[in-house]
């Protein structure tokens, strides 16, 4: 909620997990140990697959080693693993990676070779790492806990304190919180050991890598909650509602281009960029749900729109780069992600009117 340094008062409401310490029926260490394999299918489809490329001879010897690691093959004790290897000296936490030059290797593969980093890489391992093992997992942004006032009860929340981490999901008790990034930085959960429990009995299946012309979003496809005439198949709308859709059309295209001369005299920055982005295609029907990270939001605009996919990869990188990198982007990144917004601005107007002319 963006309050524009105002003080307009607002709730926030979120879930927070209840352990054994406080709750007869919390979680433990143990349940989750014990927790079925059997995932439903929607969370495999999106969270187990691993994009081509991802996995190299790095991230393989990083897997057997964690594998040795591992006091049980059960989903909890390898994630507990990888939080523990990842926060070891074996890896170094540093936001300057200047040096690095990953070249054509995945950020999982980056890291697992060099080894240094900050939390996105950190977390995108430990979320690949998983999925290898056949086990759901999804990579979260957010914020670390503030400084809070003894007094007042009022936490202060600060931009330097972006992080990611990883979330794992357990069947019958949802997605839990791991945060391997080390340096002091992470937070670790902490839980009771609880009852020994018996096991599901049931083993992880294994990730699949899929193509990219393979669909992962769940958004129903452009038009997915159109019904079309039954005498032929195509709609045909008479002339007011042609009328209007031309105006509609115009006005739109209109804003877009007083919009992008109004964005040539602006200094942007990756996080007014993407918010931008998200602004204006909330206005079109297509905004960020709010669990959605960066990367699950663009790739479902770039599931709408297919040929906007480079701009949104270009915007969404920039994005987590500057925000929980703390990057300062270079004057040839700043003016391609100029050009990526006018150009989204545009396709997004297009996506208006098609889904507008569907109706």
């Amino acid at each position: 909620l963006d309050l524009a340094g105002g003080t307009t008062p607002y709730r926030v409401t979120s879930l927070v997990a209840q352990t054994a310490d406080d709750d007869p029926g919390g979680l433990t260490e143990n349940k989750l140990r014990a927790a079925s394999t059997d995932y439903p299918a929607q969370i495999a489809k999106l969270y187990l697959d691993v994009p081509p490329g991802s996995i190299g001879p790095d991230m393989q010897a990083l897997k057997t080693k964690i594998d040795s690691l591992s006091i049980g093959r059960n989903p909890y004790d390898l994630a507990q693993a990888t939080v523990n290897y990842l926060r070891s000296r074996a890896f170094t936490y540093t936001t300057d990676i200047t040096d690095i030059n990953c070249g054509t290797r995945s950020v999982a593969e980056c890291f697992a070779h060099f080894r240094r980093g900050y939390c996105q890489y950190y977390a995108t391992t430990m979320a690949m790492l998983m999925r290898m093992e056949g086990i759901p997992s999804r990579f979260v942004q957010g914020f670390l806990p503030g400084d809070r006032d003894p007094v007042t009860g009022i936490e202060l929340i600060r931009f330097s304190g972006s992080h990611a981490w990883v979330e794992v999901y357990f069947p019958g008790y949802g997605w839990i919180t791991f945060d391997p990034t080390g340096g002091g930085i992470g937070r670790l959960t902490s839980l009771p050991a609880g009852a020994v429990l018996p096991a599901s009995g049931v083993t992880p299946a294994p990730s699949r890598v899929v193509s990219e012309d393979e669909p992962l979003d769940p958004l129903p496809p452009p038009g997915g909650d159109i019904t079309p005439d039954p005498s032929n198949g195509v709609a045909t709308p008479g002339a007011p509602i042609a009328l209007g859709a031309l105006l509609f059309l115009i006005v739109g295209v209109s804003a877009a281009f007083i919009a992008w001369r109004r964005s040539r005299n602006v200094v942007v920055g990756a996080d007014a960029v993407y918010s931008s982005i998200a602004r204006f295609a909330s206005r079109v029907g297509v905004g960020p749900k709010p669990a959605e990270t960066v990367y699950e939001y663009t790739g479902a605009l770039a599931q709408l729109m297919p040929t906007a996919r480079p701009e949104l990869t270009l915007v969404a990188r920039a994005k987590v780069e500057a925000a929980y990198g703390r990057r300062i982007l270079a004057h040839d990144r700043l003016e391609a992600l100029r050009d990526a917004q006018r150009r989204l601005r545009v396709q997004l107007v297009r996506l208006l009117f098609r889904r507008r002319r569907g109706r």
